[in-house]
């Protein structure tokens, strides 16, 4: 059969215990890509509430207003705790690239180990990208990382959107509790 069962029974029988478990040295890695990914949106993020802020501050000073950005001064929606849906859109897509570009070599290795038993031994996360560097050159690190970027940025970044937009309207219903 063809079934996920055959296929375990047919890596334990040719390869062993050992066989369940190739690439999850890689697949360990890549549980940084959400972290960096998080990391760069929160950066991001803060850099333009804070300018924003500061922004409504001399807005607000212009005017004589002594609530200096406080993020009240302009629509209910823009102000400086919350980001525009498109600013959480395009902040998504960058964190997203930046991980996966830091994180694809790693992509890249886990798929060649896994699919290892039927083109032969590979070894490890380094010895694929030895192999992959001698054979196709450095670019090869990268190869496939189109199709993987069309698959998840889009993904990051709607999920960065209704995250914001989600977090809004938690703030307003709670009355402010961050």
């Amino acid at each position: 059969g063809t079934g996920i069962l055959a296929t375990i029974a047919h890596v334990w029988e040719h390869e062993g215990l050992g066989g369940l478990y190739k690439g999850i040295g890689a697949s360990m890695v890549l549980t940084t890509n959400p972290a960096i990914q998080f990391v760069i949106f929160d950066k991001l993020k803060s850099f333009i509430l804070r300018r924003r802020r500061r922004r409504l501050a001399e807005e607000a000073a212009e005017r004589g207003d002594s609530a200096q950005g406080d993020g009240r001064g302009e629509s209910e929606r823009t102000n400086a705790q919350d980001l525009e849906p498109i600013e959480a859109l395009l902040i998504g897509i960058i964190a997203k690239l930046v991980a996966t570009f830091v994180t694809y070599p790693y992509i890249m290795a886990k798929v060649r180990i896994q699919s290892s038993s039927k083109t032969g031994k590979v070894g490890g996360t380094f010895a694929v990208w030895r192999h992959v560097v001698r054979e196709e050159g450095w670019t090869a690190l990268y190869s496939g990382l189109r199709p993987q970027l069309l698959k998840s940025v889009l993904a990051a970044a709607l999920m960065y959107m209704a995250k914001e937009r989600i977090q809004m309207a938690v703030r307003k219903v709670f009355g402010g509790l961050n």
